[in-house]
């Protein structure tokens, strides 16, 4: 099947904390930030994308094809949080908040780039720090200082339906493909392949359900679940920024009658929901298998 795409933008925040005091000094606001083409790999390959902060004094431009820092002066793998969230109302994303810590002094002194990935060489982001207006500019960290710097990665849900036609067995079926529950707050589930504390969790579709009524609206899921099928991921392929999925629901599974007019999948980078005209039949003679296809790309 077609594939629905969802869209990633970043944004960083660096504070200074003195050491002794705990009195903090914002030194960079929120500001935006490219994510790499590396960055776009790992999420199909390596769980551990914000695994690690790392700050600099390079003024290079940013561009999608850099995997370091231009003139590294720090790095660190010291978290102090992961949060995780959700907008609730249009435009709907879900958000995954880091803050990684360096000690007193070891990012002391002038900075102008910053970093985010699973190592030096292997960034998810890499942006110059910028000001209030979004000029890049120079912060200072003193040496009794530690440094926190903040990363947020959206992920924003897809909002057009998308519509195609697969052939089983010489049958042709229509399909609508649509995001759902973009609201719902799954504590954090959604969104894995970013909760790199150790073990590694790319992009992958963990569960598929069959049902026997209509789509649901971006928000919800359809209506009368039948059965759970088994979802079997296939390897990433480094530059194609997206993964395939096998579909199976075996000669035990989402049988019905109704046959199975539409499924919802679950993947780490959101919900989304299929249905199917005519119905698939689907009884105890019969075995179901679907190649799905899950995409992402950077936000403009």
């Amino acid at each position: 099947m077609s594939d629905l795409n969802f869209q990633l933008c970043g944004k960083f925040r660096l504070v200074a904390v003195n050491a002794d005091t705990g009195e903090e000094r914002v030194l960079a606001d929120w500001f935006d930030n490219i994510i790499t083409d590396n960055g776009l790999n790992l999420i199909g390959t390596d769980g551990f994308a914000l695994y690690s902060a790392h700050v600099g004094s390079g003024s290079a431009a940013p561009s999608i094809s850099q995997t370091q820092l231009q003139t590294l002066v720090a790095s660190t793998t010291s978290r102090t949080s992961v949060v995780k969230g959700i907008a609730p109302s249009a435009p709907y994303y879900r958000w995954t908040r880091t803050v990684h810590r360096f000690a007193a002094g070891a990012a002391a002194g002038n900075l102008s780039e910053v970093g985010i990935g699973a190592g030096a060489t292997s960034l998810f982001s890499r942006a110059l720090i910028k000001d209030g207006l979004g000029a890049p500019t120079t912060i200072t960290v003193l040496s009794n200082e530690f440094l926190d710097v903040s990363y947020e990665v959206r992920v924003y849900s897809p909002t057009a339906d998308v519509t195609g036609s697969i052939t089983i067995s010489g049958t042709p079926y229509n399909f609508v493909m649509r995001a759902a529950r973009v609201n719902f707050d799954d504590n954090g589930g959604v969104g894995s392949w970013a909760d790199n504390v150790g073990v590694s969790a790319p992009q992958r579709v963990s569960q598929v359900k069959s049902y026997i009524g209509v789509l649901g609206s971006v928000t919800g899921e359809p209506a009368n679940e039948t059965d759970d099928g088994v979802a079997t991921n296939l390897n990433y392929t480094a530059g194609n920024f997206y993964r395939d999925a096998n579909l199976q629901f075996g000669l035990d599974d989402g049988n019905n009658a109704a046959g199975i007019t539409a499924m919802q999948i679950f993947a780490s980078l959101g919900y989304f929901q299929c249905s199917f005209t005519p119905a698939i039949p689907k009884d105890s003679s019969k075995q179901v298998s679907i190649t799905t296809r899950i995409s992402w790309a950077r936000r403009s």
